[in-house]
């Protein structure tokens, strides 16, 4: 290094900080804005919010963006492990008013854009909400056009998976569920995409897109009812109550079952008791017990029962 040069670096004076008077403005957020949803209306953090985006793109953002983890990844991870979907598969996908049902319909379609799995999908809906589906960006037809669907998409979700084997075993008497993919009786195989997928991130897309949450004509069944209410109870102790039924029915021993030839078999003198025609469908009409109305035979095969 030359001297003169070594002089010149040496030699500098130090660089004053300016000091901040009371009149300093700081200098504005350089960033581009963010749009920000909540509910459907704009919260501002320091930045300018963006253009309104229509309905259908925010609950199409919704769903792969802010609930990616609860509602996108689940309906992915349910296609993929059930095998949902087949190369070719032609799929009605009904609306039906319910907020399941529009969301499993914007599932189907998100699938559709981005992927480049080849199936086609047809989603239908009744004349009086024609309209609506259209505006929501479904292009809906009536159901007389998919008649010749081979597959069709049921809105049932995890929540209604863990209610029905709670409702078989506390008024059927029985121990079983719907599956996520099956076939009716005619032939038509019906899939469950929201099979992985819990009811209240369900609620909880519609509250963030400024949506009412409709539900399901079954909801109203009040052995529904009862069940969501223990359930709801059972969730105050343990969050994911849920989760744990759900995950009990893939981790089924059969081993421990009488019926697929655990310990010991059945043999054909085993007294099973039997359920009276007087119960309706599992339980015992109490109303009409205090009147009297109960056969004596009805009484005496519950006595039997109580001793047995």
């Amino acid at each position: 290094m030359g001297l003169a040069r070594f002089v010149r670096v040496t030699c500098r004076r130090p660089v004053r900080k300016k000091e901040k008077t009371a009149n300093h403005t700081p200098k504005r957020n350089c960033l581009p804005p963010q749009k920000m949803y909540n509910g459907g209306e704009t919260e501002e953090r320091g930045r300018k919010p963006m253009r309104e985006l229509p309905e259908a793109a925010a609950m199409e953002r919704a769903l792969v963006k802010k609930y990616r983890k609860q509602l996108w990844q689940p309906g992915i991870a349910a296609v993929k492990r059930y095998r949902l979907l087949a190369p070719g598969d032609r799929v009605e996908v009904p609306l039906d008013g319910s907020s399941q049902s529009l969301l499993a319909a914007k599932l189907i379609q998100e699938i559709l854009r981005h992927t480049d799995f080849p199936f086609e999908a047809v989603f239908t809906a009744p004349a009086e909400l024609l309209a609506e589906a259209r505006a929501r960006g479904l292009p809906a037809v009536p159901p007389e056009e998919a008649r010749d669907c081979p597959v069709r998409a049921a809105p049932d979700c995890m929540s209604d998976a863990v209610e029905a084997v709670l409702a078989g075993m506390l008024y059927e008497g029985e121990l079983g569920s719907f599956r996520p993919r099956e076939e009716d009786p005619r032939g038509v195989r019906i899939i469950r995409p929201l099979y992985c997928t819990e009811r209240r991130d369900v609620r909880a897309w519609c509250r963030y897109c400024g949506l009412p949450f409709v539900p399901r004509a079954a909801d109203a069944d009040p052995r529904r009812q009862r069940v969501r209410a223990l359930l709801e109870e059972l969730r105050r102790e343990n969050p994911n109550v849920e989760i744990s039924l759900f995950r009990s029915l893939h981790a089924v021993h059969l081993d421990t079952f009488r019926a697929f030839g655990g310990a010991e078999k059945p043999s054909q003198d085993v007294h099973m008791p039997v359920i009276p025609d007087s119960w309706e469908k599992g339980k015992v009409s109490v109303d009409r017990a205090a009147s009297g109305e109960e056969t004596g035979e009805a009484r005496q095969e519950m006595r039997d029962m109580s001793h047995d």
